[in-house]
Protein backbone atom coordinates (compact mmCIF):
# COMPACT_ATOMS: atom_id res chain seq x y z
CA UNK A 1 0.00 0.00 0.00
CA UNK A 2 1.15 3.58 -0.97
CA UNK A 3 0.80 5.43 2.28
CA UNK A 4 0.35 8.50 0.68
CA UNK A 5 -2.37 11.37 1.07
CA UNK A 6 -4.65 10.52 -1.47
CA UNK A 7 -5.53 7.25 0.61
CA UNK A 8 -5.03 8.69 3.77
CA UNK A 9 -8.43 9.21 6.08
CA UNK A 10 -8.20 12.73 6.59
CA UNK A 11 -7.56 13.96 3.19
CA UNK A 12 -10.24 16.52 2.06
CA UNK A 13 -10.05 16.50 -1.38
CA UNK A 14 -10.19 19.86 -3.62
CA UNK A 15 -14.06 21.41 -3.95
CA UNK A 16 -14.13 22.74 -7.61
CA UNK A 17 -17.54 24.08 -6.79
CA UNK A 18 -16.66 25.98 -3.84
CA UNK A 19 -13.45 26.75 -4.94
CA UNK A 20 -11.13 25.37 -2.02
CA UNK A 21 -8.19 24.09 -2.04
CA UNK A 22 -7.43 20.27 -1.07
CA UNK A 23 -6.68 19.79 3.02
CA UNK A 24 -5.40 17.50 5.54
CA UNK A 25 -8.43 17.26 8.44
CA UNK A 26 -5.99 16.40 10.65
CA UNK A 27 -4.38 19.85 10.65
CA UNK A 28 -1.27 18.53 8.72
CA UNK A 29 -1.57 20.33 5.72
CA UNK A 30 1.85 21.47 5.19
CA UNK A 31 2.97 18.04 4.94
CA UNK A 32 0.05 17.26 2.90
CA UNK A 33 1.40 19.74 0.66
CA UNK A 34 5.22 18.85 1.00
CA UNK A 35 3.67 14.98 -0.21
CA UNK A 36 2.19 16.59 -3.42
CA UNK A 37 5.15 18.33 -4.16
CA UNK A 38 7.29 15.66 -3.74
CA UNK A 39 4.80 13.14 -5.31
CA UNK A 40 1.89 14.72 -7.34
CA UNK A 41 3.96 14.84 -10.93
CA UNK A 42 5.57 11.14 -10.60
CA UNK A 43 4.51 8.37 -12.93
CA UNK A 44 3.77 5.17 -11.86
CA UNK A 45 7.07 3.66 -12.48
CA UNK A 46 8.44 6.00 -9.92
CA UNK A 47 8.54 4.79 -6.46
CA UNK A 48 5.81 7.17 -4.29
CA UNK A 49 7.36 8.11 -1.01
CA UNK A 50 5.09 7.27 1.96
CA UNK A 51 3.63 10.12 3.64
CA UNK A 52 4.68 10.66 7.69
CA UNK A 53 1.05 11.03 8.81
CA UNK A 54 -0.94 8.61 6.79
CA UNK A 55 -3.83 6.85 8.22
CA UNK A 56 -5.59 4.28 5.98
CA UNK A 57 -9.05 4.40 4.99
CA UNK A 58 -11.57 1.48 5.34
CA UNK A 59 -11.64 1.15 1.68
CA UNK A 60 -7.77 1.16 0.72
CA UNK A 61 -7.23 -1.24 4.03
CA UNK A 62 -9.79 -3.45 2.12
CA UNK A 63 -8.54 -2.89 -1.32
CA UNK A 64 -4.83 -4.18 0.01
CA UNK A 65 -6.39 -7.15 1.24
CA UNK A 66 -8.45 -7.80 -1.57
CA UNK A 67 -4.74 -7.40 -3.87
CA UNK A 68 -3.26 -10.08 -1.22
CA UNK A 69 -6.05 -12.48 -1.98
CA UNK A 70 -5.93 -12.14 -5.74
CA UNK A 71 -2.21 -12.93 -5.74
CA UNK A 72 -2.73 -15.78 -3.49
CA UNK A 73 -5.65 -17.28 -6.36
CA UNK A 74 -2.95 -16.13 -9.36
CA UNK A 75 -0.31 -18.07 -7.49
CA UNK A 76 -2.75 -21.18 -6.54
CA UNK A 77 -3.56 -21.03 -10.70
CA UNK A 78 0.22 -21.10 -11.52
CA UNK A 79 0.98 -23.90 -9.95
CA UNK A 80 -2.01 -26.24 -10.92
Amino acid sequence: MVKGCIDCRHYKGRDFFQETPARCLAGNTDVMNSWWEENGSKTRDQEVTDSSCFEPTENSVRLDALIAQTKQVLDVIKCA
